[in-house]
């Protein structure tokens, strides 16, 4: 059995494998993602808009996808963050402007979906600079 700790030390590669191996499920890799976020977000807000609710009803259909030998795509089971340029249907979408702060799209966009389709769980937005910025301030570098 492998520990939500041991797997989020993996690279992507190596969790796709467990999973195509089924040692691990969707729904485990998507729990050890979730406890990485809780602990580590808080300190770097990477990801401050979370849709864990949605991640988890995804990765239970994908755990019920290979209950019943259904197809499984390149990214199958695994978690990733969507930038918030990005449409992600139900979730909000602000381009990192105040303007577009309570912005919630009705649909994805067409990265979104095919990244859905290859299998991947969504599980929250990035943070970006507002309108995709040429740069971005950062303490470490500046402008």
């Amino acid at each position: 059995m492998v520990l939500g700790s041991q797997l989020t030390d993996l690279t992507a590669t190596e969790v796709a494998r467990k999973l195509r191996a089924k040692e691990v499920s969707p729904l485990d890799v998507l729990d050890a993602a979730i406890e990485r976020i809780e602990e580590v977000n808080p300190k770097v807000n990477a990801l401050p808009i979370l849709c864990l609710d949605q991640a988890r009803e995804k990765a239970i259909k994908l755990s019920q996808t290979v209950a019943s030998g259904g197809a499984r795509g390149p990214l199958f089971g695994l978690p990733i963050a969507i930038k918030d340029y990005n449409d992600l249907a139900g979730v909000r979408t602000t381009y990192g402007s105040p303007i577009f702060a309570n912005h919630k799209a009705d649909r994805s966009d067409a990265t979104v979906l095919k990244l859905e389709a290859a299998g991947a769980i969504p599980v929250g937005k990035s943070n970006v600079p507002e309108w995709a910025g040429a740069h971005t301030f950062n303490p470490v570098f500046g402008h």
